[in-house]
């Protein structure tokens, strides 16, 4: 069986002030700053993947987030990510967006495609459920900001996907770029389209493979702080005070989290 490890990055700079990213509150649904995912009020749906709680993953209940469509938008919103398997024995690597779509069944799957010039894809038809990675915002939590004495820790976000890949033939390659071209134009001032390029231009697509996978199981993180709610002001206080993307990213989680 071979496993595929696909791991979402968060990442900011602070100092790019010319972007802005977006957060929904829980509580009223009132937007918040500076941090690149969002979370909805909502209750958890019926889907073709669920929220489970074996120990492949290992969180704590109190840090457990089983709120099945919040999580899937925090997926749509953190879709640059790190697709890993083994190749003889050895990890490999490769950073691709992959995007949350639906197939044919109604069943969620994720979608993205590399260059045929890359290893990779040659050991996909080896089978096997595959695990994807998606990483929100994280921040170093000072136990200076707590009441009493304790340990320092780590606030995060973290999902666990785990499913099975099938390579894309040629339509589906395509329906799945125009999607992600898509996806990504709209708010563009100029915004292109495949359509509208050549077809020399497009000839560049016969260099890449098109995959999707289908999700079977979902396992959710959100650490943040559970447990410490009398030092919440004083942690969120303390993180908006950052000067990382992280930090303040965290804090509005926090809130939103924890005071809807």
């Amino acid at each position: 069986m071979i496993v595929v490890l696909i791991c979402f990055s968060f990442y900011c700079d602070s100092k790019l002030t010319g972007s802005k990213m977006l957060l929904k509150t829980l509580s009223d649904k009132k937007e918040c700053l500076n941090c690149s995912f969002r979370m909805t009020n909502c209750n958890l749906a019926s889907a073709s993947a669920g929220i489970n709680n074996t120990k492949t993953m290992y969180i704590p209940q109190h840090y457990r987030n089983e709120n099945l469509k919040e999580v899937r938008e925090f997926i749509i919103n953190n879709s640059f990510g790190i697709l890993i398997n083994q190749i003889e024995g050895k990890p490999w690597a490769t950073h691709i967006p992959l995007e949350l779509d639906k197939n044919s069944n109604g069943n969620d799957i994720l979608c993205g495609h590399i260059a045929k010039a890359n290893t990779q894809w040659k050991y996909f038809d080896q089978g096997g459920e595959v695990l994807c990675v998606f990483n929100g915002p994280h921040s170093y939590v000072s136990s200076s900001w707590y009441a009493e004495e304790e340990v320092p820790t780590w606030n995060y976000v973290a999902v666990h996907v785990y499913g099975l890949l099938k390579i894309q033939d040629e339509n589906a390659l395509m329906a799945s770029l125009h999607k992600l071209v898509d996806k990504y134009e709209h708010k563009s001032e100029n915004p292109i389209s495949l359509n509208e390029l050549s077809g020399s231009t497009l000839r560049q697509i016969k260099g890449v493979v098109g995959f999707e996978i289908e999700i079977k199981e979902i396992q959710a993180a959100y650490k943040l702080s559970q447990g410490r709610e009398d030092d919440h002001p004083k942690i969120i206080e303390e993180l908006k005070k950052s000067d990382t993307c992280g930090g303040q990213a965290i804090a509005e989680a926090m809130k939103c989290k924890h005071l809807k």
